[in-house]
């Protein structure tokens, strides 16, 4: 199944060359990861706009998840510095939030105090990153 994308331009004109290229990194490693059956949208958004969503400008990347619909709306910041360092291996990342989305939900769901919730948003974040970086290492991608 051909996933419906979102394109959302801002400020950086229409590059639908890199957003071919971000989509079939998505198909190769939505396949990889077995997650073929979820719905993906992309859109690259301003910094401005990563900030509304996730109260940072830090983010190259955000990845919110529908569990019952199965659909994932991954925004990249083009606008972010590091942009152009690997997107390849930033949109795995993106991707592995899926596969880890409901193990995260039962361990914050499951903890009342909120510097623990937020130290297991940490140490996902880190798992997250490690396994993207483990995994872009072994398929040869620029980490």
């Amino acid at each position: 199944m051909k996933n419906k994308i979102e394109f959302k331009v801002c400020g950086q004109g229409n590059n639908p060359e890199a957003y071919k290229e971000c989509e079939e990194f998505i198909e190769k490693w939505k396949k990889i990861l077995r997650i073929q059956d979820w719905e993906t949208k992309l859109s690259f958004i301003s910094g401005e706009e990563i900030y509304e969503q996730m109260k940072s400008f830090d983010y190259v990347a955000s990845c919110d998840r529908d569990l019952v619909n199965k659909t994932a709306y991954i925004s990249v910041n083009v606008e972010h510095s590091r942009i152009n360092e690997c997107i390849e291996k930033t949109l795995l990342h993106e991707l592995l939030h899926i596969v880890t989305y409901e193990w995260q939900n039962i361990v914050e769901n499951s903890i009342e105090d909120e510097e623990l919730q937020e130290y297991s948003r940490v140490k996902m974040e880190q798992t997250v990153e490690s396994l993207a970086k483990s995994f872009a290492y072994f398929a040869e991608v620029k980490v």
